[in-house]
């Protein structure tokens, strides 16, 4: 399955591991957010060693060292639509991982901390994390069952909360808007925050933003982002501008290829009908050829005339004395 622009939006954006330590430490439940070494945080889903995991199709895996010793294995999914199998997804994700610790010698199994971050168009219609939801009776199995992931709903979470969450604000804010461009303060309320992002991981985040909004599929949404963001950066006018003529730049050697291509598309389907005519065009020629041989040979065993042969025929003179010879 194709990933959406949104996954690879959200990935990208936790590619830099100060706005993944921030969306971490904001989501990881009190009880266990002292223990991380928050430093030690790493992306390992992409890991080459770790050939489990990278089969596992979880989003994307960090782990960490713990206080105490020991290690956290943090597993993030984001998803736009309501899906009802992610409470067996985890679990199957979590069993790989389990799998995968054992094979590397590791006889404790680390702390796992599964977060699903959602931004749908609207709030799922039964938004359950614990697997006690999905039992039609909950009196058997309610005190043994623990595996579930926490839900982060962003659109239950205001925009004037979401600018506390530091580095992985605008990341939040943009996914959360992508389906009505509606934000719910001024500009200039968001400033601060978005800069403070783009100084700590690089201005190249901005083109992350931008080519995100410009990606969305209705263009009046992502125009109005694009805008936003734009004004939010009104201090990056001139890298704005950069990625705008990168941009054109793009298209115009896309629209080249696409050109090129359909050049010889055109070309191949025009040389294809002109061979099919020329073959006709022979094949026509070498039946009239056969059937005036045919014709000839017929009259040359009756004897009929020279000249009367290469009238009906249209044969030559040689044709004719080779067939008289034979």
């Amino acid at each position: 399955m194709a990933r959406s622009k949104h996954d690879q939006f959200v990935s990208r954006s936790l590619e830099h591991p100060a706005i993944a330590r921030a969306l971490f430490e904001q989501y990881t439940p009190p009880h266990t957010k002292d223990h991380p070494l928050w430093d030690t945080l790493h992306r390992i889903d992409r890991s080459g060693t770790d050939l489990r995991l990278k089969k596992s199709h979880r989003d994307m895996v960090y782990k960490a060292s713990m206080k105490q010793g020991g290690k956290v294995i943090f597993g993030l999914e984001h998803q736009s639509d309501e899906d009802t199998t992610m409470q067996t997804r985890y679990m199957r994700y979590d069993a790989n991982v389990l799998e995968a610790c054992q094979n590397e010698g590791d006889a404790q199994w680390p702390l796992m901390i599964n977060l699903l971050l959602y931004n749908g168009c609207q709030s799922p219609s039964s938004p359950l994390s614990a697997p006690i939801g999905y039992y039609r009776y909950t009196i058997d199995g309610q005190e043994l069952l623990y595996l579930f992931f926490y839900l982060i709903n962003l659109l239950q979470i205001s925009d004037e909360e979401l600018l506390t969450h530091g580095l992985c604000a605008p990341m939040e804010i943009l996914l959360k808007h992508c389906f009505d461009g509606k934000f719910e303060l001024k500009p200039s309320a968001y400033r601060a925050t978005f800069q403070a992002c783009v100084k700590e991981v690089g201005d190249d985040y901005i083109y992350s933003m931008l080519e995100y909004v410009d990606s969305l599929p209705d263009f009046k949404i992502g125009k109005k982002m694009h805008k936003f963001v734009k004004s939010i950066f009104s201090n990056k006018s001139e890298f704005i501008m950069t990625y705008a003529k990168v941009l054109t730049k793009q298209a115009k050697d896309q629209g080249i290829k696409a050109g090129v291509k359909k050049g010889m598309k055109e070309g191949m389907k025009e040389g294809m009908r002109e061979g099919m005519r020329e073959g006709m065009r022979e094949g026509m020629k070498e039946g009239m050829q056969s059937k005036a041989l045919a014709i000839a040979k017929d009259m040359v065993r009756y004897k009929e005339p020279i000249e009367k042969i290469m009238k009906y025929t249209g044969l030559n003179l040689e044709v004719i004395e080779t067939l008289k010879q034979e």
